[in-house]
């Protein structure tokens, strides 16, 4: 099966009180078509902000590092008309 969703190193810093914190540190993941995957963990483990990230839904001011692709494609460089496609018919997510 080949990877679909492929995860690389993922990061994300929030802007906390004038500062930053790192919320998700170096995460790395691949989903193959067809394949389903949870998250567990503790409440404030990074599982809504590493959702987030993939989907880039992340609060103003959010940074992201690593390396996520869709299919190939880069989907930190996607513009507003693929973004769309990939949130409607490429993932889904439950919160």
């Amino acid at each position: 099966m080949s990877t679909l969703l492929d995860i690389e190193s993922l990061t994300v810093d929030l802007v906390v009180g004038g500062g930053s914190r790192t919320v998700v540190h170096d995460v790395d993941l691949s989903i193959g078509a067809g394949e389903s995957l949870g998250l567990i963990g503790e409440s404030g483990s990074g599982k809504s902000m590493s959702v987030r990230a993939i989907a880039r839904l992340l609060p103003r001011g959010a940074r992201t590092g690593g390396r996520i692709t869709f299919d190939g494609r880069d989907v930190l460089g996607f513009d507003a008309k693929a973004m769309r496609a990939y949130r409607t018919e490429g993932i889904a997510m439950i919160f």
